[in-house]
């Protein structure tokens, strides 16, 4: 017997599956019942002639078996023949049947997850609504029905479509690279041609109201200047004025552009792709974060593909890059001297001069892009000249590193005699490549050199840089500290407390497991899980080492004013002045701590580059502006368009172009027709203004009978809520709700709606009292069951002290509940049963870097939802039992809200 037949009806199937649909749908040899019996399921049936049965040829058996032949001979062709049965049943069994063959087919797909499972059903549910409403059926009924229709969809747009499409092939010889002798180095290359993605980017109609088109001066309220953004920050108005100073330009524009590339791997093979992404600096952040153009890939290189030493291949590799640049950029330069009239987001007619004001990359991408020689060199640093011994000077200036600058060193060695060309290089650490990226306008002057626009990026420098200087050289000062064995059991003590739960849970705050050893076994840690330990470190150094402790105060408190975490976001002169004395403090401590227990002795070109952040900040605005942050979560998508290649070696690059583009086409043509999103507390409150409860869905109603004891009857959800929280009876929540009602003159119903969570809608801390240009939302939870553990958040209110000051109060959120007014269902009161907590007066380390020293009482209130002022983080005081502390090192990343765009209907 056939492999694919069914051994119960005999039926032959061509494929597997469909004989394992075929099984499904007829489970325990139902369809041999059938056959045998001809007992059919109830249901009218249209009888053709000349039908053979299942398993059959036509000669044997002419008519379905569950005919008779007396039936078929007085049956014409389009007779139909009734059974008799009950019309229920049917039904029932044919929605049994569509659901089982609709949980088949997904369930044996293999690579899709719950969201693609999810968007599979939304398209069968809104397909069947478009074939009852127009009676046609879809015509992609095969693959290659399918791949055909993808290809007509993605060349009619393709005029929309912003992805590499050209192929490049850049070839480098000994007329390059003369240590090559006979060898020839061809690597193929994909690319966008850049004027189609200036056009688009910088006339897109979806960009109107988010998009900059002048520069401008911008000050606060008490006249200083701040540096907020690129357009307000100074580079942007150098080259505006720079252009505007020539005849006929006085109003012409910038098209500030960004670029970023970076190596990412696409499987654990080491197979990877080296995709360059651009934007425009004119489109606000938080449009341009969801916008970033894939403008090129540039190509994988290995030294085996060339016979050649280590020294020579590495100028191979980095001529290709150059040439690879010089290409793709070729028009950008053009048009940074000449400019071009485009049309705006507004359909008006600019004329555009191009600058590049930010490439954002990681230190080995730089070095490879600006040609300079890192590491063990004698200038490492990329922005100015200064020698490695001095790294860790804070006190000290030197020289910039300018485009002009390097191009007459490039001129000088050229000109040297070829016994002294090595020697001049090593001196002066750079390859006798020229950059790719030279020739932009502006760039041979200081201000406007093209190495300014390597800045230090946040993700690489901090996050995956000095930080974890910390975390891999603490072992070694502790152990020269201490004694041996006690070192140990201080680190033992360390990840213990990162994976023991001693640590409060909060929203989006997960912490690496590290198999147990964080510290030092950090490698395969993501780098918001650093941050996420970042934020905790003094608590949890707290008890371990003062010197270290001081370290991680420093450092977080550095961190925090130069990417405004949880401060003002406009930054002045005020603010810049307090960014570099801030490093300042922490390198002064770094450098007599781990600094003496490093190789480098602390002076690392990521230390160094601290030194700039202020003057970049100066340039480009908030750190966020050239952070590669936001930029490596479009890695997601490339390995997704890998993933559906053949993962040939010689073809992927290909295939992947391809299906990007097919992406982007889909991405456009779904935009009008994006599924409506789940209402949630959290879209609630950002549209209201107010706090907003948790989903009504999920929450468990409990009487006044219940919470005052003088009834037992209860359901499940209720029972199970007073066993685990038996405070809710015994610190008589229900009499200080009546209480806070009667106080407040309203009518309850005698039933709460108790929620888990709910979205406090809250005004900064550090906003100033009536300003309402800000706002942050904070998700807080107060239930038993999150995971199976408790999570009991804690916030801030403000009260009144006994002389009548305000006076700010912390509490734990015991209970998040609604109660609706009697005779108005719709209006609910929103309610928190607290626990209060008392202030405690320490003067330590932890104190001294704003955080509040608390203990737990036994005092419970009942108080309106809208008394909470935010959410804190309180963590357990480790050297005093019962204690705890506010955390000041803990930010928030839900999103800080504008109250009004910073741009106008006319781009100003």
């Amino acid at each position: 017997m056939d492999s694919n037949t069914c051994k119960f009806c005999n039926r032959t199937f061509p494929y597997t599956i469909n004989l394992r649909r075929h099984e499904i749908l007829n489970p325990n040899g139902k369809c041999a019942d059938n056959i045998d019996t001809g007992s059919l399921p109830s249901r009218n049936v249209t009888i053709p002639r000349g039908v053979p049965s299942v398993g059959t040829s036509l000669a044997d058996d002419p008519l379905p078996p569950a005919v008779s032949d007396a039936d078929a001979d007085d049956a014409d062709d389009d007779e139909v023949i009734s059974v008799e049965a009950d019309s229920e049943e049917v039904e029932e069994e044919n929605q049994e049947t569509i659901d089982k063959l609709v949980w088949s087919t997904l369930s044996t797909l293999k690579g899709i997850s719950l969201r693609d499972q999810q968007s599979i059903l939304d398209m069968m549910i809104e397909v069947d609504e478009l074939k009852d409403r127009t009676g046609l059926r879809c015509s992609l009924s095969t693959v290659e029905k399918f791949s055909a229709y993808t290809q007509k969809m993605v060349k009619s747009m393709e005029p929309n479509l912003i992805s590499p499409n050209k192929e490049g092939l850049v070839t480098v010889t000994s007329a390059d690279v003369p240590d090559m002798g006979l060898e020839v180095f061809q690597a193929q290359y994909f690319y966008e041609d850049m004027d189609h993605f200036l056009r688009l980017e910088f006339g897109n109609s979806d960009h109107m109201g988010q998009f900059v088109l002048h520069a401008s001066k911008k000050e606060d309220e008490n006249g200083n200047r701040c540096y907020d953004d690129p357009h307000t920050a100074e580079l942007w108005n150098y080259f505006q004025d720079r252009i505007r100073q020539q005849p006929g330009h006085q109003s012409s524009v910038v098209a500030a552009l960004q670029l970023y590339s970076d190596k990412t791997h696409l499987n654990v093979k080491g197979t990877d792709c080296h995709p360059v992404l651009a934007t425009l600096l004119n489109i606000c952040h938080g449009k341009r974060i969801k916008s970033y153009k894939h403008v090129a890939y540039l190509p994988k290189m290995s030294k085996n593909q060339l016979k050649v030493n280590p020294s020579t291949w590495r100028l191979v590799k980095l001529s290709a890059y150059s040439k690879i640049l010089t290409a793709v950029l070729a028009t950008m330069k053009q048009k940074s001297h000449h400019g071009v009239k485009l049309r705006d987001p507004w359909g008006q007619e600019q004329m555009v001069f191009v600058r590049l004001c930010s490439y954002v990359v990681d230190n080995p991408e730089i070095a490879d892009m600006w040609c300079t020689k890192q590491g063990s060199t004698r200038f490492p640093c990329e922005i100015c000249l200064c020698p490695s011994q001095h790294l860790g000077n804070y006190e000290a200036s030197f020289p910039l590193r300018t485009e002009r600058f390097c191009i007459e060193q490039l001129e000088t060695y050229k000109e040297l005699p070829q016994g002294q060309k090595s020697k001049y290089l090593t001196e002066h650490s750079f390859h006798p490549i020229p950059s790719g990226l030279w020739g932009f306008a502006e760039g041979n002057t200081d201000a406007g050199s093209s190495s300014w626009a390597f800045s230090s990026d946040g993700l690489h420098n901090d996050d995956l840089g000095v930080f974890l200087y910390i975390i891999a050289h603490a072992p070694a000062y502790l152990k020269a500290k201490k004694q041996p064995n006690q070192a140990q059991r201080m680190i033992d003590t360390f990840n213990s407390r990162l994976q023991c739960g001693v640590l409060p849970r909060a929203s989006d705050f997960q912490l690496p497991y590290s198999q147990g050893k964080y510290m030092p076994e950090h490698s395969r840690v993501q780098a918001k899980e650093h941050r996420n330990v970042m934020q905790i470190l003094p608590h949890i150094l707290y008890d371990i080492d003062e010197d270290m402790t001081r370290l991680a105060c420093l450092w977080i408190h550095a961190y925090k004013i130069r990417h405004r975490k949880g401060y003002n976001p406009h930054i002045t002169e005020d603010v810049l002045a307090s960014i570099d004395h801030s490093i300042e403090a922490f390198m002064s401590l770094f450098m007599s701590t781990l600094g003496p227990h490093m190789k480098s002795g602390g002076r690392t070109v990521k230390m160094h580059k601290l030194l700039h952040v202020s003057t970049l900040i100066r340039r480009l605005g908030r750190t966020e502006n050239f952070n590669s942050n936001f930029f490596e979560s479009d890695h997601k998508n490339v390995k997704r368009d890998y993933k559906k290649t053949s993962k040939r070696t010689t073809t992927f690059l290909r295939e992947m172009v391809n299906k990007g583009r097919e992406r982007q086409a889909s991405a456009l043509l779904v935009q009008e027709h994006q599924p409506t999103s789940r209402v949630t507390s959290y879209v609630r409150a950002s549209k209201s203004g107010n706090h907003e409860l948790g989903n009504t869905a999920k929450r468990v109603n409990v009487s006044f009978d219940v919470l005052e004891g003088t009834s037992t009857e209860m359901t499940s959800p209720a029972l199970s809520l007073l066993s685990l929280q038996p405070e809710l009876v015994a610190e008589k929540l229900c009499g200080k709700l009546k209480v806070l009602l009667q106080e407040e003159g309203f009518a309850a119903s005698p039933c709460i709606s108790v929620a888990k969570s709910c979205t406090l809608c809250s005004l900064p801390s550090w906003s100033e009292e009536g300003a309402h240009d800000f706002y942050e939302l904070h998700t807080i939870r107060a239930t038993n069951d999150v995971c199976k553990k408790p999570w009991f958040d804690s916030i801030r209110v403000q009260g009144r002290d006994t002389h009548d000051q305000a006076v700010i109060w912390y509490a734990q959120v015991r209970l998040l509940f609604s109660c609706s007014q009697i005779g108005r269902a719709k209006n609910n009161l929103s309610f928190m049963f607290v626990r209060w907590y008392d202030i405690v007066s320490d003067n330590d380390i932890l104190t001294e870097f704003g955080c509040t020293g608390l203990k737990i009482t036994d005092q419970y209130d009942v108080l309106p939802l809208g008394s909470a002022l935010g959410r804190v983080y309180v963590v357990q005081n480790f050297k005093v039992p019962g204690q705890f502390h506010v955390s000041s090192f803990k930010w928030d990343r839900s999103p800080v809200a504008l109250a009004a765009d910073h741009v106008d209907a006319f781009g100003n």
